[in-house]
Formats: C-alpha cells, sequence, structure tokens
C-alpha cells in the first residue's frame, strides 16, 4: 500500500511528465508518425530523423521494417545510445563522474538484453512477426476489417522491445534519488502498456474473424499477459524504492 509521501511524489512526478511532453511529445508517444496529427508530426525531430533512416535503409538495399534486421540493430545501436545518454546526464543534469557510474558499465548495460524479461519481449515479437508473414504480409488479399488490426500488431511487435530495454535501464539504474530515472520510467510503462492494450484488441478482433489462427493468436495473447505482468512488477518495485 502507497505511503500519503510517496503517493505525492509519485503523483508530482507524473505531474512534471504531462507538462514535460507538452514540450516533447516524442519522449511520450508510441512512434506512430503516420497516425500522428500532421501539425506535430510535421514539427517532431524524431519524425525526421526516423524518416531519414529509413530513406537511407531502404536505399541500401535494407527493409527497415524486416524483424531480423531491426533485433540486430537493438544490439549494435546499444553503444550509441548508451553515449547519448551519458551527455544527457552530463549537460542536462550536471551529475559527476561519480555519479554517473550508477548508470553502470556498458558491459553491465549490454546485460539488459539477456534479461528474461527482455528475452519474453523479443520472443512475442519473433511470435508475432511470424503470424503477420503467415496472416498479413504474404496474402494477396486480406480482409478489409483487419487491415488495421494486423497494421496495429505489426507496428507494436517491434516497439515493445525498445520499450522495454529502456524501462530495464531505468530499473536497474542504482541511484534511488535520481527523480529523471523513475519519470522515464514511467512514461515508457505508460507506453508499453498502451502498446500492449492496443494489441490485444487488435489479436482478439482477428480471432473472432480468423478462427483458424486461434492457437497462434491464444499463444500471442498468453506473451503479453505475461509482458504486462512483468510491467507491473517493475511498476510496483520503483514505487516502493520512492521514499
Amino acid at each position: 500500500m502507497e505511503k500519503s509521501g510517496e503517493k505525492s511524489k509519485i503523483e508530482k512526478i507524473k505531474k512534471q511528465n504531462a507538462q514535460f511532453e507538452k514540450k516533447s511529445p516524442y519522449n511520450f508517444c508510441d512512434r506512430w508518425c503516420e497516425r500522428c496529427q500532421p501539425e506535430v508530426r510535421n514539427g517532431c525531430k524524431v519524425y525526421q530523423d526516423e524518416f531519414d533512416r529509413n530513406l537511407i535503409l531502404i536505399s541500401n538495399g535494407k527493409d527497415p521494417y524486416n524483424m531480423d534486421f531491426f533485433i540486430e540493430e537493438q544490439y549494435t545501436s546499444i553503444d550509441k545510445t548508451l553515449e547519448l545518454m551519458q551527455d544527457l546526464v552530463e549537460d542536462e543534469y550536471g551529475f559527476s563522474d561519480e555519479d554517473n557510474k550508477n548508470i553502470g558499465s556498458q558491459k553491465e548495460r549490454k546485460q539488459f538484453l539477456e534479461n528474461p524479461f527482455y528475452k519474453l519481449v523479443v520472443q512475442y515479437s519473433r511470435e508475432a512477426h511470424d503470424f503477420l508473414k503467415d496472416a498479413f504480409y504474404n496474402k494477396d488479399e486480406v480482409e478489409s476489417e483487419l487491415v488495421d488490426d494486423y497494421e496495429t500488431i505489426s507496428w507494436y511487435h517491434t516497439l515493445l522491445p525498445s520499450k522495454v530495454h529502456r524501462l530495464l535501464c531505468d530499473a536497474n539504474i542504482k541511484d534511488e534519488n535520481d527523480s529523471t530515472r523513475y519519470a522515464d520510467a514511467f512514461a515508457q510503462i505508460a507506453i508499453i502498456n498502451k502498446s500492449i492494450g492496443n494489441s490485444e484488441k487488435a489479436l482478439q478482433d482477428i480471432l473472432r474473424v480468423k478462427i483458424s489462427y486461434n492457437y497462434v493468436i491464444f499463444d500471442l495473447l498468453e506473451l503479453l499477459s505475461q509482458i504486462a505482468n512483468q510491467v507491473k512488477l517493475i511498476e510496483d518495485l520503483l514505487v516502493s524504492e520512492i521514499k
């Protein structure tokens, strides 16, 4: 049970997140730019960076939405991400070198990718990708009423690994007095829960029409349920740390 002091601090963090979201919405969104309001998307640096990235990949003969390539990119881009995180900590918050040690070594952070929770998310992503290949990507004709559902699963099955990795980074930082850690963690939890909820609804919609995929869909729903349980455990742990 949350104590009043803990609750007030959590509410303060979430209120600050709401204010920050107005200035930098890309830190709190699901990155589905095509479904974003044009006036927000066109002024979003993340949207432009993603557009430029995909254009370069396509020009080099690579599919930016290929699952194997996506997982490989997750591994190879970690060092760059960690460097950017380090720069942000130093430039924005003025942490000392001693403070930065709390983030952990690169080796420790890379081990997050071997975390059972992260492996569970990757398992879901791969199985969802296989399902999409069989039921959607490789089909000449797809029921029009299910296209949006397939696209929803397609979008979130690649978003989940990156958001869970970021949440694990936040959860494993050793400094319990780092309020920025909690703020980012709660933001990631909100995005992950949205991803799970939208994916579950899409799968249930497909199940009503495509009974032949019932075993596959039941398995995907079970994996999403396990992911949601892990997210709740991490959220409860973070809340328990707040004093």
